[in-house]
């Protein structure tokens, strides 16, 4: 009986001249052997959108505590490129049957600008205009323009 650690696990997964095949012959040979959620994030890093190897480490997830487990390790790591396959990975767990809480909070603090708000304009972006409204200060921010360009703007 031969021994695998952990590292030996992630450390595979980490490797880019291998696809998943060797882990479905790991699974194969010792299928009680865990998935963990550094192999899943390794595996996400290395392709974009869904594929065949993110929903072949998915099936690897057997129960919502692992599911849970693996969103979490997920969440911490996700890159924001709308092309990674984190944003895969999150749809499968989305689309599941697994119960999961979603409760880490992403926050990004942007300061407004004038610029943004002449940009806004410019491009005539009422959304953005209106968030400019909604988060922007009237001290730092000459909204008015923005307020009259929605005032104006045609209906949705």
């Amino acid at each position: 009986m031969a021994l695998l650690s952990k590292e030996m696990q992630i450390e595979a997964s980490e490797n880019t001249q291998s696809t998943t095949d060797m882990l479905k012959l790991l699974w194969n040979l010792a299928p009680h052997v865990e998935a963990l959620p550094e192999m899943f994030i390794n595996v996400a890093d290395r392709h974009y959108l869904e594929s065949p190897e993110l929903e072949f480490m998915f099936t690897q997830v057997k129960d919502t505590k692992k599911c849970q487990e693996f969103l979490n390790a997920v969440m911490l790591t996700m890159s924001l490129d709308k092309r990674s396959g984190y944003i895969a990975i999150l749809d499968l767990m989305l689309e599941s049957n697994f119960e999961i809480e979603t409760f880490l909070e992403q926050t990004v603090e942007i300061k407004l600008s004038q610029e943004m708000a002449n940009k806004a304009l410019e491009l005539q972006d009422y959304d953005a205009l209106k968030v400019l409204i909604k988060y922007g200060s009237p001290q730092e921010l000459n909204l008015q323009d923005a307020l009259a360009a929605i005032d104006n703007s045609p209906p949705y």
